[in-house]
């Protein structure tokens, strides 16, 4: 020992002690002890100056590479987080003055083997005009980082000019003074540049300068990744729109229009649908849907739907029959998933909606100077849940003028869980819009989505009711022949009644109706069509099939239409006949009103 103190490298003292056996006493037999080593308290600094500044040094270096560590973390954080090309950069501008403490930071991109500055933040705009110029930015540290993969560390004015003579320009227009400039490389390959400045002069240590590399890879695979996001969504919203109808409605005769945004999370295809075309009657069909699932299985569904629900409406089918013959196709081709959707029919010239709901939303109507509002119609289950599906028609009348929309629930469910939240939310948007069907659609979805994040695809389409034809007092709708249609035929009745406030008819109506399309529907095989019409002091039934066989009065028998079917309506109606016409016969009544 020398001054009182142990030697380096020699035991202080030597202790006979033997460690006892495991989970023995020291009492116990056991290792021999050789030495004892020993440590400061904590936070008791040595007395010698040169050890107590290096302590002192090592404490701030391991802090400063703590801090580094987090912000590095918080950093590779957030950029996880940014999926598009614009959330990644601003994540760049926003973390790297926070990481690094520079004045300014710019991302520059190769697109089509032409550095552009993509990005920038914390510069002049003088300097952000010059850089517009490619020659100017060529001779930027930047630009040789990008073209070459060089990494460039300039530390004063004099080492810019010195290494880079054409940056000149730099020092008048961005009043920096350090710069460090790195190339983003994904893969071996360069996809730009990135750089810091500082407005005073800076050395760059080794740690420093690790940071950056460390930041520039992290800010590249990022970038990198959101590109290709990009692309891959580009796709995926052209073949949505390939499998979508033009947005070209003017042959409909009537305003329609329409919009699609999809989802904002991921590049996956949606199964939104919608579509309008003029029917051979001269109704307008209108039909909008949802496919569950995001992915190319629910958009090729989507295009099955859509297509069988055109093609069975130009079969002239009714609408339920439509959306009927809809789902057993989606059984019969064992398609798992199920659909939503809304069809409509539209006679234009009397303002005469139908509506059939399979699990969808029911459309919101504005009237003119009334208050937005959706239908009140529970809807039926969505398609391809049950295997027999029988839907109700509603029918109703719509003054010119009333704005309709229909949409998916991703409109609805963006902002709020609760989807009639989101529903009145709806309305009173709606309510302050313009009554303009290409306006409502342009406006309505970004009111909607305001400020919240859009996790479903959101189809809408707009209409606005044209202005009768006439008196607007004759509504017709053809039904299949079905047994089903006896009572579809007399609902539409019923619907059209209330909507005329011809009430006080309506039970007379539904009986007689009943009564003479069930004899049509057992005597032809091609459909029937029935016309609503209002007389001067009466309403007149139409019942129209393909067959020629005439009813007659006879004494009751077991013939509905031969018998008590036809003293039914000889008793309740003011006035019935049978007419034939070309293509068959045509069955009405008619009923003193008012």
């Amino acid at each position: 020992m020398i001054g009182g103190e142990p030697t380096p490298g020699r035991p202080a003292r030597r202790i006979g002690y033997r460690q006892p056996p495991q989970g023995g006493d020291p009492g116990e037999d056991g290792g021999e002890v050789v030495g004892v080593s020993g440590s400061s308290s904590a936070g008791t600094l040595p007395e010698d100056p040169h050890r107590r500044r290096l302590l002192e040094r090592s404490t701030r270096q391991a802090q400063a590479a703590a801090r580094r560590a987090v912000l590095l973390l918080d950093t590779a954080s957030a950029l996880s987080q940014a999926v598009t090309l614009e959330q990644v950069q601003r994540v760049i501008m926003q973390r790297t003055p926070v990481v690094l403490g520079c004045d300014g930071t710019m991302v520059c991109l190769l697109a089509e083997h032409r550095l552009v500055v993509s990005h920038v933040s914390g510069y002049p705009a003088e300097f952000l005009e010059a850089v517009r110029d490619p020659e100017k930015l060529a001779a930027c540290p930047v630009a040789d980082a990008a073209a070459t993969g060089r990494v460039h560390f300039v530390e004063n004015p004099a080492q810019l000019l010195r290494r880079f003579p054409g940056a000149e320009f730099v020092l008048h227009t961005q009043r920096r003074c350090a710069w460090a400039s790195l190339p983003l490389v994904v893969s071996g390959r360069v996809i730009g540049g990135w750089s810091v400045a500082y407005s005073s002069e800076r050395t760059f240590d080794d740690d420093e300068r690790r940071l950056m590399r460390t930041l520039a890879s992290h800010y590249a695979q990022a970038l990198e990744r959101a590109r290709l996001h990009e692309i891959a969504h580009g796709a995926a919203v052209t073949l949505q729109r390939a499998l979508l109808p033009p947005e070209d409605f003017g042959r409909l005769g009537l305003p329609v229009a329409t919009h699609y945004v999809p989802a904002a999370q991921g590049y996956e295809v949606g199964g939104d649908f919608y579509s309008a075309l003029r029917l051979p009657s001269g109704s307008i069909a209108v039909l909008i849907g949802d496919v569950a699932g995001h992915n190319l299985a629910a958009a090729a569904v989507m295009g099955q739907v859509r297509n069988a629900m055109q093609a069975y409406a130009l079969e002239g089918h009714s609408p339920s029959g439509v959306v009927e013959r809809v789902n057993r196709l989606m059984w019969a081709l064992g398609i798992p998933q199920f659909a939503t959707c809304a069809y409509l029919e539209l006679q234009p010239g009397t303002g005469a909606v139908t509506v059939v709901l399979a699990g969808h939303p029911a459309p919101v109507v504005r009237p003119p100077g009334g208050e937005a509002h959706s239908l009140d119609i529970t809807p039926d289950p969505p398609l391809g849940v049950e295997e027999e599906l029988r839907c109700t028609e509603h029918t109703l009348l719509l003054a010119p003028g009333t704005l309709v929309l229909l949409f998916t629930d991703g409109l609805v469910e963006a902002r709020d869980s609760d989807v009639e939240a989101g529903i009145q939310r709806l309305h009173r948007v709606l309510q302050r819009l313009p009554p303009l069907p290409q306006r409502v659609v342009e406006q309505v979805v970004p009111q909607m989505l305001d400020g919240c994040a859009q996790e479903d695809d959101v189809a809408v389409l707009a209409l606005r009711i044209p202005a009768r034809e006439g008196a607007g007092t004759r509504v017709a709708r053809r039904f299949p022949c079905d047994p089903a249609s006896v009572g579809a035929a007399r609902q539409f009745v019923t619907d059209v009644l209330q909507a005329w406030s011809a009430d006080a008819v309506a039970d007379e109506a539904e009986i007689l109706t009943s009564e003479i399309v069930t004899n049509a529907v057992l005597h032809t095989t091609e459909g029937v069509e029935v016309t609503v019409e209002q007389l001067p002091g009466a309403l007149r039934v139409e019942v129209a099939d393909a067959s020629v066989r005439m009813p007659q009065l006879r004494e009751a028998g077991e013939d509905a239409m031969t018998g008590r079917g036809l003293h039914i309506v000889d008793v309740l109606a003011r006035r019935w006949g049978v007419e034939a016409t070309e293509s068959g016969k045509r069955v009405f009544f008619e009923l003193a009103v008012g």
